[in-house]
């Protein structure tokens, strides 16, 4: 043991779960924390030190471990009471215990100030506050329970919805209050939008070398406390803490018919590497909560890129994680989460299989069994940082995958390269060659083609390259590989003739994408201000950017709200058009019959050379459950006419198997929708203009 432990009292037994800080109903509080190689652990308490900061008062020794799980009754402690521990343990390589520094309690609910206060830095993380009781109404409060074929996902950043939005009340912009705000929910409703998937609204730190330069992390990436809402999203004017404050944004989204799922963090957490500061895990018991090298277990096997990765393949980590899950389910009344790098969450202990990806990790089938976790939604990254990485459609039930090959596939398609018919294909129809549990054959994709991390959908069409030196790394950050193309001009344009023309061509180019992607089968994820042309001006990892940069802009121009309303158009669209929210299989290649017909613009199917070949030009006919409808419902089934190329084509209209009139619904080369405005009957020819969009739909 490091050193003796001095000057401390002993508390009762108590129980050795649940773990965390649980106050008891006669009174007192039992004090739980796993420490499975811990030789000693300590119980802190804290007061507040006038001007700032906090003083320990008292030290209490949990005499009692079961199973590796530390635990004693404190009678004295209640509600509010500051707490931290002291881990006692062996000093050989790969342990970290460092009974001078308190540890915060990895199950902590609520923090006693924010850690990047920063008086509060120089001292470390503040300490955790034991909970009191819970004075939230819920009221009438239900889960929309949306299914996945009805779903439209808007990814957003709670700060940036509305920090700079002038129809917000001034003092609730950027926080949970005005993501919810009255204008924010008839903003949600009238898009067309079904769920906020919000980036992480857990307590994060900023890392030290963006505090140095003046930033923060402003994405949220770097989890400090999982239970914790961050304090930063709070609303100053309005009654409770943050906690308090989303429960009313979860319970007021709700009653709109929004769902809520959370972007959530278990791969790696804000300690960073060993030759950052440690504070929680590490001085718990590093060996137990970090993958570490099975040869030298001083070094972590970090497969994130941030320092540390959390060894969810540890039957107390799962335990942790799970434990987390169903918190913020119960108790914020969440509808499903998003894991970042989630690769990393389903692989192996470096000992075990090499360190392997399995889809049947302990995390996962653990997810699976769980009657809380496996019915809410769930949406994995399915990579991880290492070499060895993706996982692409190799996670199983209930999850659903990021589909970044519809993402590279589209912007590459539009952009002008070589893709083959049957990649472009392939991606429209769903991704069943990916993202199919084939027992069932469901998709399981989630469709995008930007997203936070990268270029905004406007910067997709005006930068070649990224433009990120405002994040201090002398523009190495960010991908290189983004698909773009600025149509000649790098960046905004001016107001000659030229420029007109491009900026028309970037115009077109952005109905392009977004009408082939929203009319796309699969789960669609919109990045929140795209429908409204935002701009991050070249910058594709705005993570450290509170400011301009990554709050979205909503002093919209009338071209920009002629957008915006083509994008709410094309959700109305897809709401009417059962054959895109479909989610079992009609077939693999479409031919006559099956939920999807594709056909080359003379109006026969490709053969065997086409879809191998790079065609930029192509139709698509959409039909329910693979059926042409009755001739009193036709509208179910769609027509769109894809032309990718640098020149002019004429397409022939399908005839199907009896006499139709298609009725034209918008062409790209024209701002918006003009339903009705031209019919041609099946067999007709449909002159389309280069790079444009054409949908129809039966008469």
């Amino acid at each position: 043991m490091n050193q003796s432990f001095q000057n401390t009292e002993t508390l009762g037994e108590g129980s050795p779960f649940p773990l965390g800080a649980s106050v008891l109903r006669g009174g007192g509080v039992n004090f739980a924390l796993y420490a499975g190689h811990a030789e000693g652990v300590e119980l802190c308490i804290f007061e507040l030190v006038p001007g700032g900061g906090f003083r320990e008062s008292r030290r209490y020794r949990l005499e009692h471990c079961t199973d590796g799980v530390w635990h004693g009754v404190c009678a004295a402690a209640g509600p509010n009471w500051m707490y931290a521990f002291r881990v006692y343990g062996p000093e050989q390589p790969g342990f970290y215990f460092d009974p001078h520094r308190p540890a915060l309690d990895p199950y902590a609910r609520r923090l006693a100030a924010d850690p990047n206060d920063p008086i509060v830095r120089v001292g470390g993380p503040p300490p955790a506050v034991v909970p009191g009781e819970d004075d939230f109404e819920w009221g009438a409060d239900r889960p929309p329970r949306i299914a996945w074929g009805e779903s439209v996902i808007y990814e957003a950043h709670v700060k940036g919805l509305t920090a700079a939005h002038e129809q917000v009340p001034p003092e609730e912009r950027g926080t949970f209050a005005g993501a919810a705000s009255d204008v924010m929910l008839e903003y949600y409703r009238e898009l067309g939008v079904t769920a906020l998937e919000l980036l992480p609204v857990q307590q994060r730190l900023d890392e030290t070398h963006l505090v140095l330069q003046g930033l923060t992390n402003y994405w949220g990436y770097n989890t400090i406390a999982f239970f914790v809402p961050d304090e930063r999203f709070r609303c100053p004017s309005r009654p409770g803490d943050a906690a308090y404050q989303l429960k009313d944004m979860v319970r007021r989204l709700h009653a709109a018919g929004i769902e809520v799922i959370l972007d959530i963090v278990f791969n790696h957490t804000a300690e960073g590497g060993t030759d950052q500061p440690a504070f929680s895990q590490r001085l718990i018991d590093n060996q137990a909560y970090y993958r570490t090298h099975p040869d030298d277990p001083a070094r972590y096997h970090d497969v994130t890129g941030c320092g540390n990765t959390l060894n969810a393949d540890h039957p107390r980590v799962v335990q942790w994680i799970m434990d987390c899950l169903r918190y913020w389910i119960h108790e914020f009344h969440v509808d499903g989460f998003r894991f970042d790098l989630a690769g990393a969450l389903g692989r192996r202990s470096p000992d075990r299989e090499g360190g392997a990806f399995d889809s049947h990790a302990p995390l996962f089938a653990a997810i699976l069994q769980d009657p809380v976790v496996s019915r809410v939604k769930l949406i994995a990254e399915p990579w991880d940082a290492a070499e060895d990485g993706y996982y692409a459609g190799r996670f199983a039930e209930p999850f659903f995958e990021w589909n970044d090959r519809f993402r590279d596939t589209l912007r590459r398609f539009w952009r002008g390269d070589d893709v083959p018919l049957h990649e472009t294909t392939a991606r429209l129809a769903g991704s069943g060659d990916i993202f199919s549990r084939q027992a069932q054959g469901v998709h399981t994709g989630i469709n995008f083609i930007t997203a936070h991390d990268g270029f905004t959908l406007n910067d997709l069409v005006s930068y070649n390259e990224k433009h990120n030196a405002a994040n201090g790394e002398e523009n190495r950050d960010g991908h290189d590989n983004n698909y773009s193309w600025n149509f000649g001009v790098e960046g905004p344009v001016g107001l000659g003739e030229v420029d007109f023309e491009i900026r028309e061509r970037r115009r077109r180019q952005m109905r392009n994408l977004m009408a082939t992607f929203l009319l796309s089968r699969g789960v669609p994820m919109l990045a929140a201000g795209d429908e409204v042309w935002r701009t991050q001006g070249g910058n594709n990892n705005a993570y450290c950017q509170d400011n301009a940069v990554s709050w979205l802009d909503w002093n919209t121009d009338e071209p920009r709200e002629e957008f915006r309303n083509f994008v709410r158009d094309l959700l109305k669209l897809r709401h009417e058009q059962r054959a895109l929210r479909e989610f079992r299989r009609h077939g693999e290649t479409g031919v006559a019959g099956e939920n999807v017909r594709w056909l080359l613009p003379n109006g026969f199917e490709p053969g065997h050379d086409d879809w191998t070949a790079a065609r930029r030009e192509f139709s698509a006919v959409f039909f329910p459950n693979g059926e042409i409808p009755r001739p009193e419902d036709p509208r179910r089934v769609m027509l769109i006419l894809v032309n990718a190329g640098h020149e002019a084509r004429v397409f022939r209209l399908p005839e199907l198997e009896r006499a139709v009139v298609w009725e034209r619904l918008f062409d790209t080369v024209h701002p918006g929708f003009d339903r009705g405005a031209h019919a041609r009957p099946g067999g007709e020819e449909y002159h389309m203009s280069d790079r444009s969009v054409a949908v129809f739909v039966l008469r």
